[in-house]
């Protein structure tokens, strides 16, 4: 018995390919098209026509003309992007007018903006604007930010720190509670809990840290001194001031039990596990 012959309505190849146009085609023909009305609903929301019955795939090409009489190919993944009528955004107003507009109401001045990729592949809007503060310096920013009143229209940084500074969370009581929560002591001003300012513990050890990172830090490890004095194997040699950074800082420390001298930042030496260079060490 003869099986009987069916026409599919497409050609099937002897090698099928694998870049997917074969198998668009077979969703073609058996007409399949899942992309077709959200892309209609699209292009009638812009004022655009579009007169295929077909759209199997997000990349599938659709020919569309817009409101102003300009046919263009587009495909469903672009419009949902909201990727319309290249011509009509070719002739688009300039986006720098727009900013000097914005930073001019909040009396910032737009000195130069320009689009960078990120990591991520995304192209992204930096301005770079001049507080209204003469004293100041410039500050660079991302557009959506200072252009978000949801996100607080982020822009001087400075002027920043002095609002979060005029808070509820950062007045004076607010910050020797937490002060003295840490036992700790503040040498000269504080702007915010993540700007850099000078401490002092208990012992009378002056350094320079965040308030945030005192708080993240246990008790035994929020003052570098005192953490050194601590250790019974090394001895700290060089002085410890709130000038020295305690990752990038090279200091000088002496063994108790071979006398002999390491140099190491505070950071390298708290993470080491013999902190003793010399391997003939009786201590290691």
């Amino acid at each position: 018995m003869r099986a009987a012959v069916v026409d599919l309505g497409y050609e099937v190849p002897e090698t099928l390919p694998d870049d997917g146009e074969f198998y668009a085609g077979v969703r073609a023909a058996r007409g399949e098209s899942p992309y077709l009305d959200p892309a209609l609903r699209v292009i009638a929301a812009k004022g655009g026509t579009h007169v295929g019955t077909q759209c199997p795939t997000r990349k599938w090409p659709l020919a569309v003309t817009c409101v102003a009489g300009h046919e263009f190919i587009t495909d469903f993944d672009r419009l949902e992007r909201d990727r319309w009528c290249p011509q009509c955004t070719h002739n688009a107003p300039k986006t720098g007018t727009n900013i000097e507009a914005v930073a001019k109401q909040r009396g910032y001045e737009c000195l130069h903006s320009e689009n960078r990729v990120g990591k991520d592949g995304r192209s992204r809007k930096y301005v770079t604007l001049q507080c209204p503060v003469p004293s100041h310096e410039p500050t660079e920013v991302l557009w959506d930010n200072f252009n978000n009143p949801e996100k607080g229209g982020h822009g001087c940084s400075k002027c920043g720190r002095a609002s979060a500074g005029n808070s509820k969370r950062n007045s004076a009581a607010a910050i020797d509670k937490r002060l003295a929560a840490v036992e700790m002591t503040l040498v000269g001003t504080y702007e915010t809990m993540t700007a850099a300012a000078v401490f002092e513990c208990r012992s009378g050890h002056q350094y320079t840290s965040t308030l945030k990172k005192l708080e993240m830090s246990k008790a035994d490890a929020r003052c570098p001194v005192c953490t050194a004095e601590s250790y019974e194997d090394v001895e700290l040699l060089d002085e410890y001031t709130p000038e020295t950074d305690s990752v990038r800082t090279k200091l000088t420390w002496k063994c108790r039990t071979c006398g002999e001298e390491s140099i190491s930042t505070w950071r390298g030496m708290r993470i080491r596990k013999y902190r003793c260079g010399n391997r003939r060490c009786p201590g290691r």
